[in-house]
């Protein structure tokens, strides 16, 4: 018999990936039709939102880490440039941003100002803003898979 004074906490991770499990082992095998479907697609959901809470720590991490490497290459690249003060403003928002949204701005400024950008420059900039990008992306498959 289980000791009721004994505190058993689980991370909220753990608790939706067994919740997820037991849908899959022991729900769906035990039901027929539609809730058999349906109990097979929560236990996949279930799995996925185990995973991303548990990940979710680490990934803010690597996300403010990749944001900050990306506004140094940024203004290392931005040196000199003729755009450097338009491009550079959005570079900061970048930097102060925690959402997609100064990310975003970033790139239609690159593309508003790519006339007073050279081509090299131009590419150079989306380049590394590309590579931030493929790297949420990446995070993101970690989950999603």
């Amino acid at each position: 018999m289980a000791d009721p004074q004994r505190n058993v906490v689980s991370e909220p991770h753990e608790l939706l990936a067994r919740m997820g499990a037991s849908l899959r082992a022991d729900i769906a095998p035990a039901v027929e039709g539609p809730a058999k479907t349906q109990a097979f697609m929560a236990s996949v959901v279930l799995q996925k939102l185990a995973r991303q809470l548990e990940l979710s720590l680490e990934h803010r991490q690597a996300e403010r880490a990749d944001r900050a490497a990306l506004v140094g290459a940024l203004r290392m690249l931005l040196t000199g440039s003729a755009a450097s003060t338009v491009v550079g403003a959005a570079v900061d928002a970048v930097e102060t941003s925690e959402g997609p949204e100064a990310l975003s701005a970033l790139i239609r400024t690159l593309y508003a100002k790519r006339g007073v950008l050279d081509d090299d420059a131009f590419t150079a900039l989306l380049g590394r803003v590309r590579i931030a990008l493929r790297a949420d992306i990446n995070r993101r498959m970690e989950y999603a898979g």
